[in-house]
């Protein structure tokens, strides 16, 4: 037994040992590959940024120099292998670093669609939002509908001849006008701007076209609130709009022919080629309201709110006598017969750029219009207590009483107290008062003329005689009036008949109104 444990252990250890020599085998290759790989990594890397090219020919040029025979050839290749080798390195670099750059790129790509993704979320939930609001308006339309139908009822009585409506349902109306609020909608597939009011327009339409007596309006008008409304290119011709709230509306392309809009309040309002003829407007608040290519025909605007109004480009002729002008924009503007007595510039920054030599120095305006201004005003300076008992100055517009505009003014009133004063003319007006309509006087020549309102100088007085004919102006004639022959002559259809008038009224007739 004893002499049999030795032989085991010896066996167990030449196991071991053959064990342990396989396990040495097998460094011994791991270690091998791995010399391999690194010697193939660095002939790789040595080809790449170094060449078998550069290298064979720095060990020429090494060569060489011992023996002192550097040749050009070998001094050519090594310098050409070295600026190759470099400039394939720097494109290497180069590539390398546009791999992140690549990175970069696209995850910025991915980040602006997904931004992209959230602005159209964002935008169509604000649209779902505001046409929410929008499908609860509409549920006023019936309400709209029950109150059109029942003035329609009240106007329709035996015992309402002056077409008035009851209180209560005035009280109704205003109501309406006030819980139809603005909000944006879709348009084009984009939501407007501004918030607007289609039904607050709509519900304004339907009763400037319902031929209400002016109390009625009155009364309506001095409560409703008709802001925001959405009223581009409406027809509000020969309306009663006294005193109306239409601030920030959006009047684009409306018409206003022979209305009136006294004290009414158009502040902020779109008003961009509206067109006011024969209106009346006095007292009227335009600040800050849009007016550019807007077309204004003779109107009456005296004591009128006009800061920071934009008229850019507009056409302008009428009174706007004692109204307040401060930061009014006037760029490209065509002036008519315009009346600015009494203006007055308070402005400190707009009074220094006043000219005592040149009304129109505060004003761009083109050479036709500033030499009207300068012809017919002139600025006179004026001094103004405040309230704290100071005193500070002014610019106030005076009209220069030699001007051309004063005397054709004058000469205009005599002639049209002449025309007025025919029984004729008297008795159209009084049969056009019964449909609450009256006679307009259009200037269309005289012996003045102007070429701004395309008025011809003529030796006669000749006027364009309009009425509003269910809310249209209508041309119902001419009226000449000649000075020197002393004649009145109506032209309508064809037809030419001599009309008498008050020959009193010729007495003392200036001369400087014939010529």
């Amino acid at each position: 037994m004893e002499s049999e444990t030795p032989k085991e252990e010896y066996k167990q250890i030449l196991k071991e040992n053959l064990k342990l020599k396989a396990e040495l085998n097998l460094l011994k290759g791991k270690q091998k590959t791995r010399s391999a790989l690194g010697r193939l990594a660095s002939k790789v890397t040595t080809n790449i940024f170094v060449g078998k090219g550069l290298k064979h020919s720095v060990l020429r040029l090494f060569d060489e120099i011992p023996e002192g025979k550097v040749t050009k050839v070998t001094l050519a290749d090594v310098s050409s292998h070295v600026v190759w080798r470099l400039t394939r390195v720097g494109i290497f670099t180069l590539l390398l670093a546009l791999i992140p750059l690549c990175i970069l790129s696209i995850q910025t790509y991915i980040l602006n669609s997904q931004n992209n993704l959230l602005k159209e979320q964002n935008k169509r939930l604000d649209q779902s939002i505001n046409l929410e609001e929008g499908s609860r308006r509409s549920s006023l339309i019936f309400l709209m509908s029950n109150i059109m139908d029942k003035m329609g009822e009240e106007l329709k009585a035996p015992n309402n001849k002056k077409n008035t409506l009851s209180d209560a349902l005035i009280g109704r109306i205003v109501s309406l006008s006030q819980a139809l609020r603005p909000y944006r909608y879709l348009e084009n597939d984009q939501l407007i701007k501004q918030p607007l009011s289609p039904e607050r327009g709509q519900l304004l339409i339907s009763l400037t076209n319902s031929a209400l007596h002016e109390s009625t309006y009155e009364q309506i008008f001095e409560k409703a609130d008709f802001s925001y409304a959405d009223l581009k290119h409406a027809n509000f011709d020969g309306n009663y709009m006294n005193s109306i709230e239409l601030s920030f509306a959006n009047l684009e392309g409306a018409t206003f022919r022979n209305s009136i809009l006294e004290y009414a309040n158009l502040e902020g309002a779109n008003l961009q080629e509206v067109e006011f003829a024969e209106t009346y407007m006095n007292g009227i608040k335009l600040n800050a309201a849009k007016l550019q290519k807007s077309h204004l025909h003779n109107v009456k605007m005296r004591n009128a709110n006009l800061k920071k109004a934009d008229f850019r480009n507009a056409e302008i002729s009428g009174d706007f006598r004692y109204s307040i002008i401060d930061s009014i924009r006037l760029d490209g503007i065509k002036i008519g017969v315009l009346d600015l007595e009494g203006i007055e510039i308070r402005n400190q920054q707009v009074m220094e750029l006043v000219d005592t030599n040149d009304v129109a120095s505060i004003f761009t305006l083109p050479v036709a219009s500033r030499e009207y201004l300068n012809e017919n005003f002139k600025w006179q300076e004026k001094a103004i207590q405040k309230e704290d008992m100071s005193i500070s100055s002014s610019y106030t517009l005076v009209r220069k009483k030699a001007s051309n505009l004063f005397t054709m003014e004058s000469c205009l009133k005599r002639v049209l107290e002449i025309i007025k004063s025919s029984n004729h003319i008297q008795q159209l007006e009084e049969e056009l008062k019964e449909t609450k309509e009256s006679i307009a006087f259009l200037p269309e020549a005289n012996p003045f003329g102007d070429d701004n309102l395309d008025l011809t100088a003529d030796s006669v007085y000749l006027f364009r005689m309009i009425t509003a004919a269910e809310n249209t102006p209508l041309a119902i004639g001419w009226i000449e009036f000649d000075p020197f022959k002393k004649t009145l002559k109506e032209f309508s259809l064809g037809d030419t008949s001599v009309l008498s008038f008050n020959k009193s009224l010729l007495r003392d007739f200036p001369l400087e109104c014939k010529n």
